[in-house]
């Protein structure tokens, strides 16, 4: 996990986490580490998840971190721990499990192995899914619960920390697919986690220089992450269209 100043939303995710009802076998014993990236809030949030949760390991970042390389310290901090983990859960903060979110998981790849991604509701009533698989074809994966079992990690590693803020969950998807793992959406909603605006959308009623802080906004159009991402994964030919389209967006005001 990895949290940035929003101490009682980090609390209430790290209750539905610690409430989960995971039943256990009589040959099997099931614990959970906690591994959360505090990246300098300024509201002390990791000082106060340790007077709730002292179990929890804080790792201090340095505040220019976001979520992608707040994930790779929590990770990278988590396996250089010398504790031999099953499995690998990423969650957002911002998430609210359901009771038997992680069971309901753990038996999804009991049933069929590979990445198993937390399908998320807006709203308690279940009706619209906010996250999980995406893509005609499910390639794409969002990062707000995802399960990783070890073998996964073992072949191709954690999140890449070469990107600022977004993408790396898609990344991490597209990376394990051609590596031969499945990735599947669990079966059953996992928790709430509202939708985030469409980024498109925040070049809206900006002047040319407030759209082109947002290109280069880490939290806004993020030129570099969506770059990044496709030569990563498509080769320079396509990083190059991204970089001229998302410029031309932004300076031209094209929203269609």
């Amino acid at each position: 996990m990895t949290c940035y100043n929003r101490v009682e939303t980090t609390l209430r995710c790290l209750h539905s986490l610690f409430n989960q009802t995971i039943k256990q076998s009589d040959n099997q014993t099931i614990s959970l580490d906690v591994w959360l990236v505090d990246d300098a809030s300024p509201d002390q949030t990791g000082a106060k998840v340790k007077v709730t949760f002292p179990e929890v390991n804080v790792i201090q970042g340095s505040g220019g971190l976001f979520w992608c390389k707040g994930m790779r310290l929590a990770w990278d901090s988590a396996a250089a721990s010398g504790v031999d983990y099953d499995f690998y859960l990423w969650l957002n903060d911002d998430v609210m499990l359901r009771p038997d979110a992680l069971a309901d998981m753990l038996r999804d790849y009991e049933n069929g192995g590979g990445i198993v991604v937390g399908r998320m509701s807006s709203d308690e009533s279940e009706c619209e899914e906010s996250f999980g698989m995406r893509g005609d074809k499910g390639d794409w994966m969002n990062g707000n619960l995802v399960l990783v079992p070890r073998e996964v990690y073992e072949k191709i590693g954690p999140i890449c920390g070469d990107y600022q803020h977004g993408y790396g969950d898609h990344d991490y998807g597209l990376m394990a697919k051609r590596a031969g793992f499945p990735l599947r959406a669990s079966t059953s909603f996992c928790g709430v986690c509202p939708e985030q605006p469409e980024r498109y959308h925040w070049l809206k009623g900006h002047s040319l220089l407030g759209r082109m802080k947002l290109l280069f906004d880490p939290k806004g159009y993020n030129l570099h992450d969506a770059v990044l991402f496709r030569y990563r994964n498509w080769g320079i030919g396509m990083a190059a269209v991204c970089l001229c389209h998302m410029l031309a967006r932004a300076v031209f005001n094209w929203n269609e």
